[in-house]
């Protein structure tokens, strides 16, 4: 049993402020604060309208506080001359805010930045006053996630609360995985619904975001052929993974898909695929380029009827020799003459995945697409040099960004936790596109990881500070671990093998606590690094009306060894210690137990409140 004390400012503003992010150009800061109790009223062009529902959504999904006095006036125009290509000035004073964009996209990014800027000072909604002049150093950037059942609810958060307010305007959407009517029979777990593809496509257009289907249509097509479906026109059936252009059947149904995905998308672009197509079930290599052959002028022809641009993969059509890595044709030979078959104007989805951070390992094959006059886009994958070097390399040779992600065929909040540097790597990546900036990625300034955690994963702050009560005895230090305060007690251990106290330590603990609360609040690591994601443990709170709640603690979601730096996933932390959050919707407490579920990680509990 512990005894509880008042907490003055128990739950209150995380004291770390993130920067602004992509680093905008230029920033003058005027003095000054702009106290924006009363919320904003923003007056923009009728283009925008959804523009304008973001902001709103993101600034009261980041911040609760008392409404009080008139709105502040954000006034939103254009004026083709303020900054370089769909840039935007933007002015915070004493009469209120102006947003100018060089173009309506431009004018969407100073509304992103103005969003990140509102914060909390001394109980009060505030921007401070600042001119900050800004424009895109690449004008094409991307994120590429695949779908699912559950996509188009987690993409909406991740798009609202992440990908917007980095500034990226495209998303490639790998979308194979839909109850497509042309080709039925080839359902699984992971299909998505036709109506949600459409919903989830028309969502990105609302936020300035333009949706490209991609469409694997000719290798890595195991979808296609999923549950024994379409085997006549696999190249090899045995191992059905290529499909057979050769066979009219073969061509006449990814013709109807790709009607099918233009009329529920009605793309610009349309991502074709192409990579690795002889990676399994094809020995002879003059088979692939004539394959590409046949399969090429047929896309290209779909692209020209369904009036879009096409977009491919680019390994196939490089060699040794010809990229830093990534090239698949057999010879320099094969891959000019597979080049050859590319339409000028086509987007090359550039993948090169090497960990380089120096602009000029990169360089060879962008300048290889611009010569051809396709549109390469440099497609990154989670490795920070990659990024780095890459991007950089795209600056220069005038080439778009796309930022690649391989966690699972499926999209959804759990891939993206058991997968998490890949999806942080989005804010890496939307940085150095944006900014140019060209310091090396542990010299940015943040961590991408602490970034991504508190915009996607982070609750409303509490823009005044409210009192909680602490538990423990012996109270030793206090901490702040994002928006929450705790006292801190010597650790109590639970079980694990790691040192000769914590193998002695009991599997479960339970503190008797009779409190209400709407929200219980841990303080916890653990001694030993398990595998990600891996049960560490859990929490069985047990209330005074005799029911439960159960909460799984995972580890690198909810807390980290002492020894690993990294942020968690799913709640705040600062110096080694995760704050793990857990709603009990003002019900009364009597008691909280500590279950140590995994033999390794040897649980410690460093400090409770409610709030």
């Amino acid at each position: 049993e512990l005894p509880g004390h008042v907490l003055s400012g128990a739950q209150g503003p995380d004291r770390v402020e993130n920067p602004i992010i992509p680093q905008p150009k230029q920033v003058q800061k005027n003095g000054g604060i702009l106290i924006a109790n009363g919320g904003f009223k923003l007056n923009v062009p009728s283009d925008l309208n959804g523009d304008r529902v973001w902001f709103d959504r993101f600034v009261s999904g980041s911040w609760v506080w008392d409404k009080a006095g008139e709105p502040i006036a954000v006034e939103v125009l254009v004026q083709p001359t303020i900054t370089k290509s769909n840039g935007y000035q933007l002015t915070v004073g004493a009469a209120g805010v102006r947003i100018i964009g060089q173009s309506l996209e431009g004018a969407r990014y100073g509304l992103r930045t103005l969003a990140q800027l509102v914060t909390a000072r001394e109980g009060n909604l505030v921007v401070p006053y600042v001119t900050v002049t800004d424009w895109p150093s690449l004008q094409w950037r991307g994120a590429h996630l695949f779908v699912g059942p559950t996509a188009r609810q987690f993409q909406g958060k991740l798009t609202d609360r992440v990908l917007s307010a980095l500034k990226l305007n495209k998303v490639v959407l790998q979308c194979e995985r839909t109850k497509w009517v042309s080709l039925p029979g080839i359902e699984s777990p992971i299909t998505m619904s036709k109506q949600d593809l459409a919903s989830l496509a028309g969502y990105y257009r609302s936020v300035g975001i333009e949706p490209i289907p991609l469409i694997q249509s000719m290798g890595h097509m195991e979808w296609f052929f999923n549950n024994k479906k379409n085997l006549d026109v696999a190249v090899n059936p045995k191992i059905p993974y290529t499909l057979d252009v050769r066979k009219a059947r073969g061509r006449a149904l990814i013709n109807d898909l790709w009607s099918e995905v233009a009329d529920v998308m009605k793309p610009k672009v349309g991502h074709f695929g192409l990579d690795e197509i002889d990676n399994r079930g094809i020995d002879d290599k003059n088979l692939t380029t004539r394959l590409l052959g046949q399969g090429i002028p047929l896309l290209q022809a779909i692209a020209e009827e369904n009036n879009f641009t096409p977009m491919v993969w680019s390994d196939m059509f490089l060699a040794k020799g010809e990229a830093v890595d990534a090239f698949h044709a057999p010879s320099i030979e094969v891959a000019k003459a597979r080049r050859k078959m590319l339409k000028r104007g086509t987007y090359v989805a550039d993948w090169h995945y090497k960990n380089d951070p120096q602009s000029s390992a990169f360089d060879a094959s962008l300048q290889l697409w611009n010569s051809l006059g396709v549109k390469p886009i440099a497609s990154t994958w989670f490795r920070p040099g990659n990024i780095r070097g890459f991007t950089l390399s795209a600056i220069k040779n005038n080439a778009g960004i796309l930022q690649t992600t391989w966690a699972g065929y499926e999209s959804n909040e759990a891939n993206m936790i058991r997968e998490f540097d890949q999806f942080a790597a989005f804010v890496m990546m939307a940085d150095y596109a944006w900014s140019g900036r060209t310091e090396m990625p542990d010299q940015l300034g943040y961590e991408p990881q602490a970034v991504l955690q508190k915009l996607y994963f982070g609750e409303r702050q509490s823009v005044k500070a409210r009192d909680g009560i602490a538990y423990g005895s012996a109270v030793h230090s206090s901490a702040q671990i994002g928006q929450y305060k705790f006292n801190l007690f010597e650790p109590k251990q639970l079980n694990g093998l790691t040192t000769v106290s914590s193998f002695a330590a009991p599997h479960n603990l339970i503190i008797k606590i009779e409190g209400k609360a709407q929200e219980v609040l841990l303080a916890m690591d653990c001694l030993a690094t398990i595998n990600e994601v891996a049960m560490a443990g859990r929490v069985v709170i047990t209330f005074d009306d005799g029911t439960q709640s159960t909460t799984d603690l995972r580890y690198g979601a909810d807390l980290r060894s002492m020894r690993d730096k990294r942020p968690t996933m799913a709640a705040p932390r600062s110096n080694g210690l995760s704050a793990v959050r857990i709603q009990t919707g003002g019900k009364v407490l009597k008691s909280i137990e500590l279950v140590a579920s995994n033999s390794a990680a040897g649980l410690r509990l460093h400090g409770i409140t409610l709030l």
